[in-house]
């Protein structure tokens, strides 16, 4: 979540962005505005923009379809034109988290409810472009390989955090509320391998949730203690004396429900308060085995 601030230099204003690096942050200039107000209202623009993008890619499974859209972007910027950047539609058509609130952001967002951009020179339509450019790569870099070794300056290590300036990911469930999940319940200043640890676990539990109730069964995610709590029906939809509960917690055994989960380590599984197996969240056949086949209701966000 690249954050874009202004400062003065001289009688015209800079475009900044910020970012978290692996021990402190770095920032660039992005462009430099005559108008104090444009200058503002670009800064405004590209924060929403990188916010809502970074959020909905880690913890939603529409990401699949934030670069293309971004792509778009970046190519309308390059082409210039006397009509500005027109209206991109980004669908949520078919994904399970399409009424997130970062990705309604980012649809509505690219779609012109806000004036996505002030009018820019050739040249500020360039520089923009690269930024964005820049802050999607980091993104696919990412995801393409998440176990992989960062520069201590790359903008992934913005991944999973409450977004600074928006607050994506500070509050309700998961996975809208999946970042401040983490702040609140995992150790603090965790690096990006166990954030992203953490992350499994948030969304194992959240697709383990969403799996029993599509499977007739009642389930929720709970914060005290950390768990994914779900009773699995005999017949679905109806409540029986054969209903079966299943919980699923990053807190072993031996934890107390003030302790804080070892985000590198497995989910604990019981079944009627006993325990069933350790597995780590992104054992899908682990998970059908141990728990039963209703845990592959809907897909696993990898």
């Amino acid at each position: 979540m690249t954050a874009y601030s202004v400062m003065k230099v001289g009688s015209r204003y800079s475009v900044l962005a910020t970012w978290p690096g692996a021990f402190y942050e770095h920032t660039t200039k992005v462009t430099t505005l005559d108008s104090v107000d444009s200058a503002h209202d670009l800064a405004v623009a590209l924060t929403t923009l990188s916010e809502a993008a970074w959020d909905a890619t880690v913890w939603t499974d529409v990401h699949p379809s934030i670069p293309p859209a971004i792509a778009t972007l970046v190519d309308s910027l390059r082409q210039g034109g006397d009509d500005g950047v027109p209206a991109i539609e980004i669908s949520g058509a078919g994904y399970r988290h399409a009424d997130t609130w970062s990705f309604k952001q980012l649809r509505d967002h690219l779609a012109g409810e806000f004036d996505v951009f002030p009018p820019l020179a050739r040249t500020q339509c360039l520089t923009v472009a690269d930024e964005i450019a820049a802050d999607a790569a980091a993104r696919g870099a990412l995801m393409a390989s998440p176990g992989g070794v960062f520069a201590d300056d790359s903008r992934v290590h913005q991944a999973c955090l409450v977004t600074r300036v928006e607050e994506n990911g500070s509050r309700g469930p998961l996975p809208e509320g999946a970042a401040g999940w983490m702040r609140r319940l995992y150790p603090e200043n965790m690096p990006l391998r166990e954030r992203w640890g953490a992350r499994a676990q948030l969304l194992r539990m959240e697709q383990l949730v969403a799996a029993c109730i599509a499977s007739g069964g009642r389930a929720s995610a709970e914060t005290n203690p950390l768990s994914a709590y779900c009773v699995v029906a005999v017949e679905p939809g109806h409540i029986t004396h054969g209903d079966t509960p299943h919980s699923a917690s990053p807190l072993g055994p031996e934890d107390s429900r003030f302790d804080m989960p070892n985000p590198l380590g497995p989910l604990y599984i019981e079944r009627d308060g006993k325990s069933i197996g350790e597995l780590d969240p992104a054992d899908d056949e682990g998970f059908a085995a141990v728990m039963g086949e209703w845990t592959r209701a809907v897909p696993y966000l990898v």
